[in-house]
C-alpha cells in the first residue's frame, strides 16, 4: 500500500496539462466493477457480469454498450441510497481500498508532471465521490468524473450529464478551458474509450507511461 502525505498545488497555475484515466491507468483495477463488488458482493456483481457478457462482447462494434452496463449498475445498487451513507461508501473505498492498487508506474509520472508544475488531472467514468477523496493527497489538481444525481438527499440510480465515457472525455477541455491547439497536453489512458482523448493531445501515452 502506498501512503502519501497530500500536498497543496492550489497555487499552481500552467499552460501544460497531463491528463490521466484513472481506472487500469492509475490504479491497477476497474473501480467501477471493483466499488460494487467490495460494498456489495462479488457474487451479486459477478453474477450480472456474467448474465450481460454476451452483449458485453459487442461492446467494440457497439461502444455505447458499456456505458449504458455502468448506468445500470448504478440504477441497481444505488437508487435510493440515502447520500450520506453512499459518501461514507465511497471514503470507505477510497482509504482502504484504492491505495492498494496504485500503479507505481503512474505514481512515478505524476510526480514529474508535479515536479516540472504542470497541471495533473483525472477524468474518468468512475464516480467522482470514490476517486476524489483519495487522490486530494496525491496533489491532483482537478477530477473531471461523472457525478451522481441526488433528489431530496437520495441517490436516484441516475447520473449528472455529461458521462465522462469515450469521446465525453473532451469535455474536459472546455471544463477546464484547455486549449488544444494552444496547451501542451500530455495524455494517458488504456482502453479504446481514452483514444479520443489521446489523439487531440500533445503527447500520447496508451498503456505506458515513459
Amino acid at each position: 500500500m502506498i501512503k502519501l502525505q497530500r500536498i497543496d498545488r492550489s497555487s499552481i497555475r500552467s499552460n501544460t496539462f497531463a491528463i490521466f484515466d484513472f481506472d487500469n491507468t492509475i490504479i491497477t483495477i476497474d473501480s467501477y466493477r471493483d466499488f460494487f463488488a467490495y460494498h456489495f458482493g462479488g457474487i451479486k456483481v459477478y453474477t450480472i457480469h456474467l448474465l450481460a457478457a454476451p452483449v458485453l462482447m459487442m461492446a467494440p462494434i457497439f461502444p455505447r454498450i458499456n456505458s449504458l452496463f455502468k448506468l445500470l449498475i448504478i440504477f441497481i445498487f444505488l437508487r435510493n441510497c440515502p447520500n450520506t451513507k453512499f459518501k461514507l461508501m465511497c471514503e470507505d473505498y477510497a482509504f482502504n481500498r484504492i491505495p492498494s492498487h496504485i500503479n507505481p508506474e503512474a505514481l512515478s509520472k505524476i510526480r514529474w508532471h508535479q515536479q516540472q508544475n504542470h497541471r495533473v488531472v483525472i477524468v474518468s467514468a468512475s464516480l467522482r465521490e470514490w476517486i476524489e477523496p483519495y487522490t486530494k493527497q496525491l496533489g491532483i489538481d482537478d477530477v473531471i468524473a461523472t457525478n451522481v444525481e441526488i433528489k431530496n438527499n437520495n441517490l436516484t440510480g441516475n447520473i449528472q450529464k455529461p458521462f465522462y465515457y469515450g469521446v465525453n472525455k473532451l469535455k474536459v477541455f472546455k471544463d477546464l478551458i484547455i486549449d488544444p491547439k494552444q496547451d501542451v497536453i500530455y495524455a494517458y489512458g488504456d482502453s479504446r474509450s481514452d483514444l479520443f482523448l489521446l489523439r487531440s493531445s500533445t503527447f500520447q501515452y496508451y498503456r505506458k507511461f515513459w
